[in-house]
């Protein structure tokens, strides 16, 4: 997937750019897919409030069980209609989110295959660009782009900063004690995240290898029959894969540990919020006046940390987004001797004689396999040639 030893590295924020760059045309789409998104995210405001509102109407006298009725059918009105707008915003940003990862995947593979095919054939005769392996690109990492488009983490986000804005504009005394909690939050996740990443660029390259161990017993899977090898080989790609199945349960308990900080600091987060609430109550920091305003603090900042919680979720989509989009783009940055613009030298030949005198040559990747020493062939005008020799004698070449 390289074009040389040195391989180059890409940045998180230059890999979103450049693949945000794919959806150029989608842009005006795109721009309504993050409004609906946005609109998603701000529900938690509306949700703060209505639900302090009906924490409020609950401490209506026995005097005002009317008033305690009407108010709460019009506070479930209201909740009904978000959720109808819930419904079409939601419908919005998935259809308009699919759609542009659909079209991404679809731009990224043909560029990806464009690039294959004016390929020369030096970077095929490297081992890490076995055909097993970049048809692992176009198939696997093409389609694994969708974890750093998603809408998802959109809305989460927007859910977060809607949730803690809300809360420092209302209550501060609140928002600034539980919004110290959010730190240790994202650090958790950015852990999990970056132990996910090296596991996955470690076993990149033993699953690229069994993948062409895989392609190749397949496409000679006759000759496999016909020595009756099936067993061994069987054998031999479950050793293969064994290594990398080890090292991905220590991974695995590693980011575990991690994710169940992040979730248990969720809940958490909501115990702070309710002691440090009432401490403020007590102390009289909070009027009984003030009590519905806090209770939507309240409300916005526990919401919110469900949000922060969640969107870790989301962190083996990422990595695995992060880890083929640097496979593709090292295979797009890939440069050849061919060029595609049909340019360059052409050659005339005024008699159609082809000669060949005296030719040596060696592949760039392998110095010390000679393929043709003193090649001296001569081709004359309507002459028919066959190449005859043994395999690895330089008939393809």
């Amino acid at each position: 997937m390289q074009s040389g030893p040195n391989m180059p590295n890409y940045s998180g924020i230059s890999l979103v750019c450049r693949i945000l760059s794919f959806n150029k045309p989608e842009k005006l789409l795109f721009g309504i897919g993050f409004v609906a998104a946005a609109i998603c995210g701000s529900f938690i405001v509306a949700q703060a409030f209505l639900f302090s509102n009906f924490i409020s109407a609950l401490s209506y006298g026995k005097s005002e069980q009317n008033r305690l009725h009407d108010r709460a059918n019009f506070l479930a009105l209201i909740w009904f209609m978000i959720a109808i707008t819930a419904f079409f915003c939601y419908l919005i940003v998935g259809s308009v989110f699919e759609y542009c990862a659909e079209t991404l995947i679809l731009r990224v593979r043909d560029q990806s295959f464009r690039k294959l095919i004016y390929s020369d054939i030096e970077f095929f005769d490297r081992p890490e660009n076995a055909s097993g392996i970049l048809t692992s690109v176009l198939a696997t990492d093409a389609a694994d782009l969708k974890g750093l488009s998603g809408n998802v983490l959109i809305t989460l986000s927007i859910q977060i900063a809607a949730g803690l804005t809300l809360s420092v504009i209302i209550a501060w005394k609140l928002a600034l004690v539980v919004m110290c909690t959010v730190p240790v939050l994202v650090s958790a996740g950015y852990f999990r995240f970056t132990i996910l990443r090296k596991f996955q660029l470690s076993i990149q390259k033993v699953y690229g290898d069994s993948a062409q161990f895989a392609c190749e017993a397949t496409a000679n899977i006759r000759t496999v029959q016909s020595l009756t090898r099936e067993t061994r080989l069987l054998e031999k790609y479950s050793e293969s894969l064994s290594g990398p199945s080890k090292a991905a349960v220590a991974s695995s308990v590693q980011s575990s540990m991690f994710y169940a900080c992040s979730q248990s600091l969720t809940f958490l987060c909501n115990a702070l919020a309710f002691w440090w609430g009432a401490t403020l109550i007590k102390r009289g920091q909070v009027g009984l006046n003030d009590v519905f305003l806090f209770f939507i603090s309240l409300v916005a900042i526990v919401f919110g940390g469900q949000g922060a919680g969640q969107i870790f979720s989301f962190s083996p989509d990422i990595t695995k987004a992060n880890t083929a989009a640097s496979n593709i783009f090292r295979l797009l940055d890939s440069q050849s001797v061919i060029g595609a613009n049909g340019g360059g030298k052409r050659s005339f030949m005024n008699n159609g004689t082809i000669t060949f005198n005296n030719v040596y040559f060696r592949y760039p990747t392998r110095p010390h396999v000679p393929v043709l020493r003193g090649l001296n062939l001569e081709v004359k005008p309507g002459q028919f040639v066959a190449l005859v020799g043994q395999s690895g004698c330089g008939k393809s070449t």
